[in-house]
């Protein structure tokens, strides 16, 4: 069910959010596979040990609201239209890339 759709993560540092890329990559045989269903780069935010981070399949506004125990709850969206987790051939991977390059193809 896509409105309930959510993976939910957990900052183990004080860290930049925009360092991080989350896959929603194949599974299979006990392991993740090289086939990325779709890709999130989440924007440059700073979180601090011990937030969650709440990643929503469907569409929506980023947002962050206190939690009493002096942690932020961060809610990202994915924007999509059709859920993704609901399959056992599914695996989420979170790639920790602080510094990238990129080339346009056919651009010197």
């Amino acid at each position: 069910m896509l409105d309930k759709e959510c993976l939910v993560l957990k900052a183990v540092k004080n860290t930049d959010l925009g360092d991080y890329a989350l896959l929603c990559t194949g599974y299979s045989s006990g392991s993740v596979t090289t086939g990325v269903r779709h890709a999130l780069w989440f924007p440059s935010k700073d979180v601090s040990e011990g937030d969650p981070v709440v990643v929503s399949t469907r569409k929506g506004a980023p947002r962050e609201a206190p939690r009493d125990d002096s942690s932020v709850f961060h809610l990202a969206y994915w924007g999509l239209e059709d859920p993704i987790w609901d399959q056992d051939d599914r695996a989420g991977v979170l790639l920790y890339a602080p510094k990238w390059e990129s080339n346009v193809p056919g651009a010197d």
